[in-house]
């Protein structure tokens, strides 16, 4: 498990907490990968970084195989919705802390706000 899950302990019954411990891993490696988008936004602006970062954020959410929507319907199958919000708001302050700039933690708030708005807790939203 990441650095990012460590101190998250999964309270599901007991064949499912591997799972679940996987499952917030995954969900930390995925968030913590905007932050490589974001940085390069700042570094080389332009038409193209800003399209990388778009495209990004999509991904992260949509893309096939792992993302974002696929981990939290997994935990949702797992873990009552309230206890998926709480996963959810605990791994992403934890994925945000190691972010350098207040921009990018509501950036990656607002657009999955936009892209999963029934999946992403109500405490983390922003418009």
């Amino acid at each position: 498990m990441s650095d990012h899950t460590a101190s998250v302990t999964p309270s599901s019954t007991p064949g499912s907490q591997k799972t679940v411990a996987n499952l917030l891993s995954e969900m930390s490696a995925e968030m913590a990968e905007f932050d490589v988008f974001f940085r390069n936004t700042k570094s080389s602006p332009g038409k193209a970084s800003r399209l990388a970062l778009e495209e990004a954020e999509q991904d992260l959410v949509r893309r096939s195989g792992e993302n974002l929507l696929g981990i939290l319907t997994k935990l949702q199958c797992a873990c009552e919705c309230s206890t998926v919000d709480a996963y959810t708001e605990k791994v992403f302050t934890d994925v945000a802390n190691s972010w350098k700039d207040e921009k990018e933690t509501t950036r990656f708030q607002k657009a999955m706000t936009d892209f999963i708005p029934s999946f992403w807790p109500k405490a983390l939203q922003k418009k």
